[in-house]
């Protein structure tokens, strides 16, 4: 079961969150998301999720983070 509370864009510069407006597509390791129009700069990916690989959903929320860094021009 895979469910995804939040995803959201990081600003590497000053920290400030951009929340992901829509959800694309949420599925086992896929996740696409539409994001309102960036300022140019580098950005983390980080999402809040409560599912595991099994039926169960954990007790409190995690947050991951996508190891690489976008950019934009």
């Amino acid at each position: 079961m895979l469910v995804r509370l939040a995803s959201s864009i990081i600003s590497t510069n000053d920290n400030s969150a951009t929340k992901a407006s829509q959800i694309i597509s949420n599925k086992n390791k896929e996740l696409i998301v539409m994001v309102p129009a960036l300022a140019p700069g580098d950005y983390e990916l980080q999402e809040v999720t409560q599912g595991t690989n099994g039926s169960i959903l954990l007790k409190e929320p995690r947050t991951e983070q996508l190891d690489s860094i976008l950019s934009v021009q």
